[in-house]
């Protein structure tokens, strides 16, 4: 858990290489435990979790490759996981979070079609914890998956209105949202952009 965590605080200082070591070794003790029991899912989940932001940082350093091999991995481990328990708000969390990762790196290696298909996936397991309660943890990623939906959509003329409809959509759960002011700097930014394309992104 300490070698993931450090993972995290690495990539979000965007020391990379740092942020790969760290998740390097916490893979290495998350197979080890996870061998020991088979039957244990909570290793599984571990490795699910860990798999999912080790991809992420190889993403964000260029290694788009070898991110979408552990995105792939953690995305069929937490649908196998979730199939488990189907009616649980953390593990619909944390597929629909893989699935946006996934679709990130897609995005990244310019398949457009593939993305646009695997961020409606996280849209869809995204949207049954919001529509219960639409809290921090549902409502902003939710707004920024209809902002990346958006940002696709409008690369094709003929989605135009479409990819407007999504940036309203997003600026309009944000800035409902605002009003809680539990914003983050990364989610003061995507309201930033919500609310510039929402209102000043015009067809042709």
């Amino acid at each position: 858990m300490v070698y993931r965590d450090l993972g995290s605080i690495y990539t979000t200082k965007k020391d990379f290489p740092k942020a790969i070591e760290n998740f390097q070794k916490a893979s290495a003790i998350f197979d080890e435990l996870s061998g020991k029991d088979e039957k244990d899912w909570l290793p599984k989940g571990d490795i699910a979790f860990n798999s999912m932001l080790y991809g992420e940082a190889l993403r964000a350093d260029g290694k788009l490759d070898d991110a979408l091999i552990l995105q792939k991995k953690s995305v069929e481990m937490f649908e196998a996981y979730l199939e488990n328990d189907p009616e649980s708000i953390g593990k619909m969390l944390s597929f629909s979070r893989s699935l946006e990762f996934l679709a990130d790196t897609l995005k990244s290696k310019d398949k457009n079609v593939e993305s646009l298909d695997v961020y409606q996936r996280s849209v869809k397991f995204m949207l049954k914890p919001y529509e219960k309660v639409a809290t921090f943890e549902t409502t902003i990623p939710l707004a920024r998956l209809y902002l990346k939906i958006g940002k696709i959509k409008q690369s094709n003329p003929n989605d135009c209105q479409t990819a407007f409809e999504y940036f309203q959509k997003s600026y309009a759960m944000l800035e409902d949202f605002k009003q809680k002011d539990r914003f983050s700097p990364t989610n003061t930014e995507t309201y930033l952009e919500a609310n510039q394309l929402a209102k000043s992104f015009k067809c042709g």
